[in-house]
């Protein structure tokens, strides 16, 4: 398995089950990219934040065999961009 390191922006976040996350994410590399995050809406999760939707964060990812989802071992934040969540029309 080889593991990844992407900056990207995510795009869609959908809950998944009890505690995971599903993430669709943009990266100038690789493109359009979709992983899931185990644990991520966990009270305790430090990938809470960081699988928002609209942030920019580093990714660190694991391509699996058979599917074509990623398994995110690791995501942090770089930039939350707070005016743009204030207001989405803008």
């Amino acid at each position: 398995m080889n593991c990844h390191n992407e900056e990207g922006i995510i795009l869609r976040p959908v809950d998944f089950r009890e505690r995971d996350r599903i993430l669709t994410f943009l990266t100038p590399e690789q493109g359009k990219i979709s992983g899931i995050v185990h644990g991520a809406r966990s009270l305790k999760s430090q990938n809470r934040a960081a699988t928002e939707s609209l942030v920019l964060a580093r990714f660190e990812y694991v391509e699996r065999r058979q599917t074509a989802m990623v398994k995110i071992e690791h995501c942090e934040a770089l930039d939350l961009f707070p005016a743009i969540r204030k207001d989405y029309s803008r």
